[in-house]
């Protein structure tokens, strides 16, 4: 993890991280074996979570981050929102064991993912009990001191926002089985599965801290652009990072035939005979070295990377408009203008 993230945003990181551990603490251990799986997922010390504190063990933790920031810059606190950064990241860590299911991942930050270690099964009844105590979090906003109609609303906006990332994840599914997806559809796709919850993030650090509208619609149109950047460079490393630095292969999202974009921008802009080819190559069980530096050709041959690229970098431009016509100029917008800086440039 950066050096520049982790030195940032500390306060933040040790405040989200105590307020997960108090909060998981909290609940009666009625079936061991769920609360296991749970502990193990974020690396806490089982029955007692509040042993043993790291903050940079169970993930970067953008999408909490996002908010508190973005409450910070405006009311110059953001304990009034953490039920709900918390919330957020329980859901968004339940998607992540589901994900695992169906990627077939073995590990997740170094460690070996839930339904490796717990089955299938277990592991489907953990992320959904994750889901559930997000839900939970969730309806204590008005406890830190926000007003019954705010909280409602945000509540909503979350659940809402789970629902299109769960959409979005259907449409991705749906897309293993297509091979005339459009670099359209695949932008629609991603808005839904990953754009959804960073956006969130975004609007409700804002809306429960401010009633200024036009603050409100700024701050939403920079975490939405900012989400589609996220996953476009996530796609861009996905077959350019370097592998010692991501951790995985370089040609595994090729190897794994997934749709992402500069694959679905190759198959739209490849001549007749790349694309029959191409056509032949994600038809296959499985791909050989060689199907996959064919790939890679035909990528650098329709200049798909640079697409990528010009992608990221306008997405990141519009997000950056919208801060900037937000109107504020503190310590905590310019902490917001480096995140999305550091999301856009990271090399894992």
């Amino acid at each position: 993890m950066s050096n520049w993230y982790v030195e940032t945003f500390q306060e933040l990181l040790v405040a989200i991280d105590t307020s997960i551990r108090n909060f998981i603490n909290q609940h009666e251990h009625q079936a061991p074996i769920f609360w296991h799986q749970i502990y193990e997922h974020f690396d806490f010390t089982y029955p007692d979570a509040t042993q043993n504190p790291n903050p940079l063990t169970a993930g970067k933790r953008i999408r909490p981050v996002l908010m508190t920031t973005v409450a910070q810059s405006i009311c110059g606190t953001y304990e009034h929102v953490m039920p709900s950064a918390v919330a957020l990241e329980l859901i968004h860590n339940f998607t992540l064991i589901h994900d695992d299911i169906m990627d077939e991942s073995d590990t997740r930050r170094g460690r070996t993912t839930i339904w490796k270690n717990y089955g299938i099964a277990q592991a489907i009844d953990s992320g959904d009990g994750l889901f559930a105590l997000g839900i939970l979090s969730t309806l204590m906003l008005d406890s830190a001191g926000n007003s019954p109609e705010k909280s409602l609303v945000a509540s909503r906006d979350l659940l809402r926002a789970c629902l299109d990332t769960v959409e979005g994840q259907a449409l991705d599914i749906s897309f293993e089985d297509r091979l005339d997806i459009t670099p359209d559809e695949y932008q629609h796709m991603i808005g839904l599965k990953t754009g959804r919850l960073l956006e969130v993030a975004v609007r409700i650090g804002a809306y429960l801290s401010t009633d200024d509208e036009a603050i409100i619609s700024n701050y939403v149109t920079f975490g939405k652009y900012l989400g589609l950047a996220f996953q476009m460079w996530d796609d861009y490393l996905g077959i350019w990072g370097d592998p010692e630095v991501i951790g995985k292969s370089a040609t595994g999202d090729i190897e794994q035939k997934k749709k992402s974009y500069p694959i679905t921008y190759a198959f739209t802009h490849a001549d007749e005979v790349q694309k029959k080819r191409l056509h032949e190559i994600y038809s296959q069980t499985t791909l050989s070295e060689a199907d996959v530096a064919e790939v890679r050709a035909v990528l650098d041959a329709v200049d798909a990377r640079a697409k990528t690229q010009t992608f990221v970098e306008e997405y990141y431009k519009t997000a950056m408009d919208a801060l900037d016509a937000v109107g504020l100029d503190n310590q905590h917008v310019s902490n917001l203008r480096e995140l999305a800086q550091f999301i856009i440039q990271r090399t894992y």
